[in-house]
Order: structure tokens, then C-alpha cells, then sequence
């Protein structure tokens, strides 16, 4: 997350972000993602009580089947769906330079669809 990409979620958020964690992730192709991403969540640091009610926002790997299992892992320490956030590349610059599209609350839309199955039942 370079500087920019900070400030402009903050701007998004309307508010300042208290604590950035980087962790590189590299998933091993010949091992489980699974504890990978049980071995990556560790090295965060937070307790129990702090993983259900901090809020956490997550630049997730661009590598989708483990960015897939980290959101699973990240479920099940806090209870719900973290937001996300989405880059995207800007137009014409080289090299690549990437702005925040978007903050995602992947809880909403799940709650979302939720509702939609109850719906049609």
C-alpha cells in the first residue's frame, strides 16, 4: 500500500486509518493454502477479541485461490466478512500506478444476498 493509496482511502473513509499491517504473500503452489493463510493471519498479532471488533480493512492478494482462502481464514477469526479494497491500474501511465477504486464491505453484500435467498424460498 503505497502512501497515496493510504490517503486516498482515508479520504474515502472520512477518517484517518489507525494501524497499517504489510505482510507479503507469496502462496507456495506446491503446499495447502490453507495453513498458509492460517500461518500469514498469525503473524497479524491480534487477539480474539481484537480480530471481532476492530475494523479491518483488507488489500487482499491479487492471486485469487489464495486470496479466497485468506477471506475464509479472516471469516472465521472475526465472524463476518471484512472490507476489501479494490485498486485499479490508472490509464496510460508507466509503469503501472495503481488508485483505490473502491472500498468494498464484503458483509454487506453477503448480507444482501441473504436476503434474496429468503426471497425466494
Amino acid at each position: 500500500m503505497t502512501a497515496a493509496q493510504r490517503t486516498q482511502i482515508e479520504q474515502t473513509l472520512g477518517y484517518r486509518i489507525g494501524k497499517t499491517i504489510n505482510l507479503p504473500i507469496e502462496f507456495d503452489n506446491l503446499r495447502d493454502f490453507g495453513p498458509q493463510c492460517v500461518a500469514l493471519v498469525e503473524q497479524v498479532g491480534l487477539s480474539a477479541h481484537d480480530w471481532q471488533t476492530s475494523p479491518i480493512l483488507v488489500n487482499p492478494p491479487g492471486f485469487v485461490p489464495g486470496a479466497l482462502c485468506l477471506l475464509s481464514e479472516l471469516h472465521g477469526r472475526m465472524g463476518h466478512f471484512p472490507a476489501i479494497v479494490r485498486l485499479r491500474p490508472q490509464p496510460q501511465h508507466s509503469p503501472t500506478v495503481y488508485d483505490v477504486a473502491k472500498l468494498i464491505n464484503l458483509q454487506a453484500l453477503r448480507d444482501a444476498a441473504r436476503r434474496r435467498t429468503s426471497l425466494h424460498t
